[in-house]
């Protein structure tokens, strides 16, 4: 079975603090928001969407690096 993936043009808006679970695991929670513009059925439209995420784990330290702003 392979990965799923999803690639998105978005900017950083948010970066919590690094936390951990009862388990020691660490845990950083983030916000990215997209905005574009695009042609559909011969009118232009405006895209923009922010969306939550959540990283665990290695994943979750080297994510401490982010800062908002960045793409």
């Amino acid at each position: 079975m392979g990965l799923n993936s999803l690639v998105l043009d978005a900017v950083l808006t948010e970066v919590g603090a690094l936390r951990r679970t009862p388990a020691n695991v660490p845990v950083q929670e983030f916000r990215v928001a997209h905005e574009s513009r695009l042609i559909e059925a011969g009118l232009e439209r405006e895209v923009r969407c922010e969306l939550s995420a959540v990283v665990v784990g290695d994943s979750a330290l080297s994510a401490q690096e982010l800062r908002p702003g960045k793409q």
